[in-house]
């Protein structure tokens, strides 16, 4: 049974990693285009899902192609690309003029919020729950470090990188609605952006 959660939840983290390439449109693009790139397709994917939601032989057809990789909750709820494509579009919209932070917060996305699912799910023995959910605390460590990682690999200073996996381990291990793929990189960007002096603001 272990391995099979851990196999599902492998094949939703393998697509998760495809974030990425929002995160390279986004560095060739630079942030005015990629935000003018990203509202329409952003709409695009809501109406997706709306369609998905409203149509049951869409949902049947979808869900026989990505069926492996969506939760059960999300069959009758948006699922996370939905989220995900919101916050990287905030991300990016808001905090984009400082490149390193956006990096940083589609980096943490992709990759601090895989370990901690998956070190938590394969390894995690000293276990909590908050919220109806169950964590652990050798996931949550996973998930600091990682997003650590990436903060430092994205070239962020010392009290940044600290700053920003605290808020992706906070919103990772305190589920706040509607999903973390939405505040992840919202409030990664935003404790990255504050611990740098950079603050919201709109392209123009």
């Amino acid at each position: 049974m272990a391995l099979s959660v851990l196999g599902k939840e492998l094949a939703r983290k393998a697509w998760h990693v495809l974030i990425l390439l929002y995160l390279a449109l986004f560095l060739h693009l630079g942030q005015a285009a990629f935000v003018r790139w990203m509202i329409p397709w952003t709409l695009f994917v809501i109406a997706v899902e709306t369609v998905r939601l409203k149509v049951p032989a869409a949902q049947k057809l979808i869900l026989s192609v990505f069926g492996l990789i969506v939760r059960e909750r999300e069959i009758d709820r948006y699922s996370g690309i939905v989220y995900t494509t919101l916050g990287i579009l905030g991300a990016a919209a808001f905090w984009g003029r400082e490149p390193r932070v956006t990096a940083a917060a589609v980096l943490c996305l992709a990759l601090a919020d895989a370990a901690a699912a998956l070190v938590g799910i394969a390894f995690g023995r000293l276990k909590f729950q908050i919220r109806g959910q169950t964590r652990s605390v050798e996931g949550s460590l996973a998930g600091f470090l990682v997003a650590w990682l990436c903060a430092a690999g994205a070239g962020l200073p010392f009290w940044a990188r600290l700053a920003g996996a605290a808020a992706v381990t906070a919103i990772d291990v305190v589920p706040v609605p509607p999903d973390d793929n939405l505040w992840i990189p919202l409030a990664s960007a935003a404790a990255f952006g504050a611990a740098c002096g950079v603050w919201p603001s709109l392209p123009l």
